[in-house]
């Protein structure tokens, strides 16, 4: 397949050809299978995607994605996205801490000691272990 005949069948899709360039395309059209069915897939793709469009973007869309994506990023957005979302993190994780520590003071009987035994014996009691020496440990 000649590169020119498929620019000029390429070009035909998209714009008007002058007559001698639709001379020319006709003529090739007529003389080569290949160029045909390359002119019968395009025709398919073109009339499938345009089936297919989404009518929901709005305008310059194309434009747009396409400037996002040339420009740089900036290293202060990235940092100010990140601090962000750091600081969620340590909100969420602060909250959690206070609510374990909370959760062990409220359930946690590890002094052994209840309120009403607390109460009733005497800070030497508690403080001081109840040690009595045998007499054969004194000597």
């Amino acid at each position: 397949m000649d590169k020119k005949r498929l620019e000029l069948l390429y070009r035909s899709f998209d714009s008007a050809l002058n007559e001698n360039e639709k001379a020319e395309l006709a003529h090739a059209l007529s003389s080569d299978e290949e160029l045909r069915e390359e002119q019968r897939k395009l025709h398919v793709l073109r009339t499938a995607l345009a089936k297919s469009a989404v009518s929901s973007f709005q305008p310059f869309f194309a434009e747009r994605v396409a400037n996002r994506i040339a420009r740089p990023v900036q290293r202060e957005y990235f940092y100010g996205e990140l601090s962000a979302i750091f600081r969620r993190v340590l909100l969420i994780g602060g909250f959690a801490v206070l609510l374990l520590i909370s959760a062990n003071l409220l359930f946690d009987d590890s002094a052994g000691l209840s309120t009403g035994e607390a109460q009733s014996q005497t800070l030497e009691e508690v403080y001081l272990p109840t040690f009595t020496p045998s007499w054969e440990e004194m000597l």
